[in-house]
């Protein structure tokens, strides 16, 4: 009888515990993101100091790049069981200006476009996923280039953003902290309400001040709606609007993914007055490809990023074709100090070694191998749920060692500072 009576009460218990999650131990695991659309739209406004320092051959060479930059960044995500699909549009037009200690060249203008989108199509936990890419870029006087690629991908594996989960999580933060006992909440209430939140973010009323007071006052209900014990209305609007109105969007997500991937791409550059005028490439890769996020607390998420494989490019600048095999990888830390600030720190390399000698018979241009490194320091501060800024500092070690320069190799040192501010359309 005495051990029935111990095996109802731990069954008792952990039923209670199962039934009420303590709001600080979440399993952003379970979390599955709503069958939803979201698009954006920024503009942004960058200034960047950038000092290069490189030594080839017992001669040092340094200069020092002035970035005055104004872009655009439109992007489009959809997100079902069955399927997750990502456009984006980009653009940007930079002003800059090189100066080094014998000469100060004059002001030049360079722009980017490109177009990407993923279609990943899912079966349980495998998929297939399309990708197609093309960018245009150009130096006014120097050249005009065009790449267009596709990815082609079968693998395993999810990401979910999570961002609105840790939106919830720091509302119910700030109102355990105005004294509010949150143990009638279960992890799926606060699930439930993120969903409910991504709907809310998607509003599209005309008048901007009534689509923020609709957003404001729903989701304030929709918290409501789950019980908040003593707290009065008035300081339940106010905790929801000052999340909601200042605190970061789209940047945290759990999960992993790896896949095997072919690519093959195609670019053509017109390089103006020079003695080639017109060339064109085209080439395939061929890699295994890894990425995982992981959320350790409501103030930190790790991330990381693998890919290795082998390509082949052949180009009629040159009349040449070679092998590459590759190797690099990305691992970020990010730390979310309250619901408006982001400091994140990452270090990436890569490796490269092009062969020249196995592809071609009448071997001219020696071997190359490419070993970069960086390392760098992001920050992002929201003054509103439109307007950002963003602060970059980083370092980066380039290694080339090649036949193409006298001594065989080429050091370079890259210091890059910015300050990018950016504001949000929709």
């Amino acid at each position: 009888m005495k051990k029935l009576f111990t095996l109802v009460t731990l069954i008792f218990f952990s039923s209670l515990l199962l039934g009420q999650t303590p709001f600080k131990d979440l399993d952003i695991k379970q979390f599955k993101y709503a069958d939803a659309k979201n698009r954006t739209l920024d503009l942004a406004l960058n200034q960047a100091i950038e000092h290069y320092n490189a030594k080839y051959y017992q001669h040092t060479q340094a200069a020092n790049y002035f970035y005055f930059d104004v872009s655009f960044n439109s992007r489009q995500f959809k997100n079902t069981r069955k399927i997750q699909h990502m456009s984006a549009l980009f653009g940007d037009f930079n002003f800059y200006k090189a100066k080094t200690k014998v000469s100060s060249r004059p002001w030049e203008i360079e722009g980017n476009f490109a177009y990407n989108t993923q279609s990943r199509f899912y079966r349980e936990n495998k998929f297939l996923e399309f990708g197609p890419e093309i960018g245009i870029s150009f130096e006014k006087g120097k050249y005009l280039k065009l790449n267009v690629a596709v990815s082609l991908k079968k693998g395993r594996g999810r990401i979910e953003p999570v961002s609105d989960v840790y939106m919830v999580r720091w509302m119910l933060k700030d109102m355990e902290d105005s004294g509010v006992n949150l143990a009638v909440w279960t992890q799926d209430d606060v699930f439930e309400v993120a969903n409910r939140l991504n709907v809310i973010n998607n509003y599209r009323i005309f008048d901007g001040r009534r689509q923020l007071k609709t957003q404001v006052k729903d989701i304030s209900m929709a918290i409501e709606s789950k019980g908040m014990s003593s707290l009065e209305p008035f300081d339940l609007f106010g905790i929801v609007f000052d999340n909601y109105t200042r605190a970061f969007i789209g940047n945290r997500f759990e999960g992993s993914r790896h896949a095997f991937v072919a690519r093959p791409f195609f670019d053509n550059r017109d390089n103006g007055n020079e003695q080639i005028d017109i060339s064109n490439g085209y080439g395939v890769e061929l890699f295994g490809e890894y990425f995982r996020s992981r959320n350790t607390s409501l103030n930190s998420q790790h991330s990381l990023e693998f890919q290795s494989g082998v390509g082949f490019y052949s180009t009629d600048a040159n009349k040449y074709k070679f092998l590459y095999p590759f190797l690099q990888g990305k691992y970020e830390y990010s730390w979310y100090p309250n619901s408006r600030t982001t400091l994140s720190w990452h270090a990436k390399a890569q490796f490269r070694y092009e062969e020249n000698k196995l592809l071609n018979p009448y071997y001219i241009t020696p071997s190359k191998s490419l070993i970069i490194g960086n390392v760098g320091l992001n920050t992002n501060y929201f003054v509103n749920f439109k307007t950002r800024v963003q602060a970059n500092f980083s370092v980066s070690y380039n290694d080339s060692n090649s036949g193409y320069i006298t001594s065989g190799s080429k050091e370079s040192f890259i210091f890059v500072t910015f300050i990018k501010f950016l504001h949000s359309i929709y």
